[in-house]
């Protein structure tokens, strides 16, 4: 398989981040490589984060899951631990 063939899994780790979210969001879906996939790990957002993923990403390159809410630390692991192994 080919280095751009790769598939890449992009972690994200969220607390109300809507003021850049969608601008983050739209370069990553800019980049040359297109095998990749968003894991979004949110820890209780109360602003649009969670809508502007979902309008911005489609959904098959979108996993959001719900953040442990105990920091940023513990919320990017949540993410680490749900990236597909192999």
């Amino acid at each position: 398989m080919k280095s751009h063939d790769l598939p890449v899994s992009i972690l994200l780790a969220t607390l109300n981040g809507a003021a850049h979210l969608r601008e983050q969001l739209e370069s990553l879906r800019a980049q040359d490589h297109k095998n990749w996939h968003i894991i979004l790990s949110d820890d209780g957002s109360i602003d649009e984060t969670l809508e502007i993923a979902t309008s911005t990403i489609e959904a098959d390159r979108l996993t959001i899951l719900k953040g442990p809410q105990t920091g940023l630390t513990q919320n990017f692991w949540n993410a680490l631990m749900h990236v597909p192994k192999g």
